[in-house]
C-alpha cells in the first residue's frame, strides 16, 4: 500500500514538469530503419529487428508576402512551420530552430529559437516585417537541431516563393514568432 502512495506522489510531482508549455521549437531525425543481428551460436541465421529512431521532422507549411504591419506595402513575409515527431508519439524536445530568409540579391535575414517541452507536434508562425524589398525569388530555409541526452537529431526544409514587386527601402527589418 505504501508503495502505491509513493508512486502517486512521485507522479504528481513529475507530471507538471513534463507537461509544461513549450518555449520554442524542435528538430528531426530519420525515419524507420531496419538492422540485422547475427546469432551468437555461430550459425548463419539472421534476425531482423525493426526499431523507430526518435527525433523530430520539420516542414514549411506556408511562406508568402503580405502587408502585416498595415503600412500600405506588401513587404512582410508570413511563414508557418510544423515540427513533429518521427514516431508520431509525444517525445521530449530540447532543440534549436534556425530560420533563414534569403532575398534575390543574396542578402539573408535569420533568427533562432529554442524549444523545450514534451509533445508530438508543434506549429510555429513567423512574421518577418519589412524584409520583402526586392523582386525575384525568395528562399526560406528552416533547420532543427534536437539535443536530448546523447540523442542528436537534425532536419531541414526549404521553400522558394516570389513576391511580385519591391517594397519600400529603409524600414527596420524585424521578426515576431509564436505557436499557432
Amino acid at each position: 500500500m505504501k508503495y502505491y502512495k509513493v508512486l502517486l506522489v512521485f507522479g504528481l510531482i513529475i507530471l507538471p514538469l513534463v507537461s509544461t508549455p513549450l518555449q520554442n521549437i524542435s528538430m528531426t531525425p530519420e525515419t524507420n530503419s531496419t538492422f540485422n543481428l547475427q546469432d551468437d551460436t555461430g550459425q548463419s541465421d539472421l534476425y531482423s529487428v525493426n526499431y523507430i529512431i526518435s527525433g523530430f521532422e520539420i516542414q514549411i507549411d506556408h511562406a508568402y508576402y503580405y502587408d502585416l504591419d498595415n503600412d500600405g506595402y506588401e513587404d512582410d513575409v508570413y511563414s508557418i512551420i510544423t515540427v513533429s515527431t518521427v514516431s508520431g508519439l509525444p517525445e521530449h524536445i530540447d532543440a534549436k530552430i534556425y530560420q533563414y530568409l534569403t532575398l534575390p540579391s543574396g542578402k539573408t535575414y535569420y533568427f533562432s529559437i529554442e524549444v523545450t517541452g514534451f509533445d508530438a507536434t508543434y506549429s510555429i508562425y513567423s512574421e518577418w516585417y519589412d524584409v520583402a524589398t526586392e523582386s525575384g525569388w525568395y528562399t526560406l530555409e528552416v533547420t532543427v537541431k534536437n539535443y536530448y541526452f546523447s540523442v542528436y537529431s537534425y532536419d531541414e526544409d526549404v521553400l522558394v516563393f516570389d513576391p511580385p514587386k519591391e517594397g519600400p527601402p529603409g524600414a527596420m527589418p524585424r521578426v515576431e514568432c509564436g505557436f499557432c
